[in-house]
């Protein structure tokens, strides 16, 4: 089962990440069998630090991942998103290497794939399919705290196609709406936003013509979270309905395991479905 998987990456130094999560634009959460998760990504997103999951590809829904992706931090879970081209080389219609890609800092000149890799687990910096993203709230940048509050966020925006908007989220909702530009350039944005006593802000830029040098279906581009109070918090209303959310997954999960293995699931499998379940089902409750 996956879950071997992310303690063994993580002794090799690598970010295990579930990527090509989801196909469709919609919220997987209101149609589970319309639009489906992985079986195994509740458990292994509640139960598996250092977990990454693929927000943005080639091939699958930065919307519809965004959906999931956005429970994840409601709970807690400071899963970094993460981008992956899918791209074969000897395949003709793969798209180039960089066509869905992650931003970093750069700490030096020396700085090498391990520094990279740590910049992404630790929720630094963006990810995207073209436009990037420089934002900050009270000048902390992705992947840092900030009080809860009124706060002042500043963001750039810089693209060579068009972008059709920008929009601020706190704790997967979005709570302001701002028009993009007509591309070939960049735009500066900033405002102010009451932020509550827990959990995440990021920003997202979402539509506009995809065509040369855009080589993905979709225009997008998000920051990772800046956390509110400290990294993992929660704001108690958003982290109950995420719970539920999730919860719901997990039976789904539970009976597509059920169906296909009858009897004989996975020990391993069924004891960390139960843990999943019991963590969840406390945080629904709190």
């Amino acid at each position: 089962y996956n879950g071997l998987v992310p303690p063994f990456a993580k002794a090799q130094g690598a970010l295990a990440t579930y990527v090509h999560p989801v196909d469709g634009t919609d919220d997987p959460f209101s149609d589970l069998a319309k639009n489906e998760l992985p079986y195994e990504l509740v458990v292994d997103g509640v139960l598996s630090d250092g977990l990454g999951l693929e927000l943005v590809c080639q091939w699958t829904s930065p919307l519809g991942t965004a959906f999931v992706w956005y429970r994840f931090l409601n709970i807690g879970r400071a899963m970094p998103a993460t981008s992956g081209t899918d791209m074969m080389a000897n395949f003709y219609r793969a798209p180039a290497i960089g066509t869905a890609r992650a931003y970093v800092p750069a700490t030096n000149a020396r700085d090498r794939n391990a520094s990279a890799v740590e910049q992404v687990r630790s929720g630094k910096g963006f990810v995207t399919t073209g436009p990037a993203l420089l934002f900050a709230v009270d000048e902390k940048q992705p992947g840092g705290i900030v009080s809860s509050g009124d706060r002042a966020w500043s963001l750039e925006l810089i693209s060579m196609r068009p972008v059709d908007r920008v929009e601020i989220i706190v704790n997967g909702q979005v709570v302001q709406t701002l028009k993009g530009f007509g591309g070939n350039g960049n735009k500066k944005y900033s405002g102010k936003v009451t932020l509550p006593t827990g959990g995440w802000i990021a920003a997202r830029a979402i539509g506009g013509e995809t065509a040369w040098p855009i080589m993905s279906y979709t225009h997008f581009a998000h920051t990772q979270p800046v956390w509110i109070g400290r990294v993992g918090s929660t704001e108690p209303r958003a982290a109950r309905a995420a719970a539920k959310d999730l919860l719901t997954a997990l039976t789904y999960s539970e009976n597509k395991f059920t169906e296909s293995y009858g009897s004989a699931v996975p020990p391993g499998l069924v004891a960390r479905m139960a843990e999943t379940r019991r963590r969840l089902s406390g945080m629904a409750k709190e």
